[in-house]
């Protein structure tokens, strides 16, 4: 996963520990904006999660280090992710209406890659 250049320098600056745990709790608008879904699975997700856990998940993800270890792997992307962008090379597969959710939103196209991989 290639980070944004923004969101190395906001990792690095450690930015994330600035702002209070309630100010993760995003309106589901918000959340389905940024998200790119109409998915009410994510108003339950969202309502579920607690804001410190979000918090900690965005501190690892933004202060992620890669390791150089290459591994056999696809990489699917959603052309839509707003969150994650694609980037030239960045994923073998796009699905074109993949947004960040794409997991629930795309399912049965990705399970046609992964199958397809698989045979």
């Amino acid at each position: 996963m290639e980070l944004l250049p923004i969101y190395r320098l906001v990792g690095r600056l450690k930015l994330i520990k600035l702002i209070p745990s309630f100010g993760f709790k995003l309106p589901f608008w918000l959340a389905k904006r940024v998200f790119g879904t109409n998915s009410l699975l994510l108003d339950d997700i969202f309502g579920e999660t607690d804001e410190s856990s979000v918090k900690w998940s965005l501190d690892k993800t933004l202060t992620w280090q890669s390791s150089s270890i290459k591994m056999d792997a696809i990489r699917i992307h959603g052309a839509k992710d707003r969150l994650f962008p694609i980037w030239p090379n960045n994923g073998e597969y796009r699905i074109t209406n993949g947004g960040h959710f794409m997991i629930a939103d795309e399912a049965i196209a990705i399970s046609k890659i992964i199958n397809k991989e698989l045979a």
